[in-house]
């Protein structure tokens, strides 16, 4: 069966810089970040532009990621300096308006993994501490009724139901892949319970 080739022309295909491209094949970004990346390119590069107005809900449409993934991913790109939140969005018609800074990016690829690596040192020792706090609490508060209004108070970050799956997980013996998917999903529960990261429409 004979296929019909696409006429490639000014206006079907998106121009990438070559730093972007080497920064998509590195294994310091994982899949989120990258599906991330390329749509900031594709709404930048694809209509020649410098910067570009992208809402959260227009990541969350377009890559079908959920809002405290996308938040949690923007924020990493930003700390390592990857992109740049030239204007943060006041609404849903005037949302954050962002930029690729792509210079010295191999030493931000490095800072980035490093990121990484800390967020995993953080949730080890976040889930170390989750399991003695649960401990005691059991000990010291054998009432159920008493346990129940331990888990509703205010200073209870995420409800031991679902502290639960991270303490359930022995991080040692994670891949890295199955470090970085628990992060996101660590990360996506703290902001469903927490206020914060980069709220726009």
């Amino acid at each position: 069966m004979e296929t019909k080739s696409m006429e490639i022309t000014n206006n079907t295909f998106t121009q990438i810089p070559n730093e972007l491209m080497e920064i998509l094949m590195s294994s310091a970004t994982n899949a989120s970040e990258k599906a991330v990346l390329v749509f900031i390119a594709r709404k930048i590069y694809g209509f020649h532009k410098k910067t570009d107005q992208i809402s959260l809900t227009q990541f969350e449409n377009k890559l079908g990621l959920s809002r405290p993934t996308i938040v949690a991913v923007l924020s990493r790109l930003l700390q390592v300096k990857l992109i740049l939140l030239v204007k943060k969005g006041r609404s849903k018609k005037a949302c954050n308006e962002w930029q690729f800074c792509l210079d010295d990016y191999p030493s931000k690829l490095v800072k980035l993994t490093q990121l990484v690596k800390y967020d995993k040192e953080k949730l080890v020792k976040y889930t170390l501490h989750t399991k003695e706090s649960s401990t005691k609490e059991i000990t010291s508060n054998p009432s159920p009724a008493l346990d129940r209004q331990k888990e509703s108070s205010p200073t209870v970050h995420l409800p031991n139901s679902v502290r639960k799956q991270y303490e359930n997980n022995n991080l040692e013996n994670l891949s890295d892949n199955e470090i970085t998917k628990l992060l996101f999903d660590f990360a996506t529960d703290v902001t469903s319970y927490s206020k914060g990261g980069i709220e726009n429409g």
